[in-house]
């Protein structure tokens, strides 16, 4: 009978054992005041068991980016039951709202806008497989 707890207790840890995250692009940012607006891009998931590198790389990303439009875009990772795409839709939040929200979702993409406030703010990006990437804003 301990040796059947002891078989499921195994079985439970070792399916948690693999880390998977998102990548948000750009990771870290600074708004100056007069910026109100970032764009972000989430990509991946990686796995850290088995270091995946995601092939999305987003380009020319500014601190006044406004809203884009267009289709979503799925990052495949390989095969599997789905536990290495990004899974669509994401999930966006922010750890203050005082500092600002997510304005606008789309696909892999969402635009920050800021309050007048400064301080720093996390961006948090969740995928429907429960991976998650984060980003932080600094606000001048």
């Amino acid at each position: 009978m301990v040796a059947a707890v002891a078989l499921i207790v195994g079985n439970g840890c070792e399916d948690g054992s693999e880390t998977r995250s998102l990548t948000v692009h750009p990771a870290r940012v600074s708004l100056a005041e007069g910026d109100y607006y970032q764009e972000f891009i989430a990509s991946g998931p990686t796995s850290m068991a088995t270091n995946t590198v995601s092939a999305t790389t987003p380009e020319n990303v500014s601190a006044n980016a406004g809203p884009t439009g267009g289709e979503p875009q799925e990052t495949y990772q390989g095969s599997g039951r789905g536990l290495s795409e990004l899974a669509l839709p994401l999930e966006w939040s922010v750890s203050d709202p005082s500092l600002g929200s997510i304005r606008e979702a789309s696909g892999d993409r969402a635009v920050y806008a800021r309050t007048g406030k400064k301080g720093m703010q996390i961006v948090r990006v969740k995928d429907q497989y429960g991976a998650e990437g984060f980003a932080v804003v600094n606000q001048k």
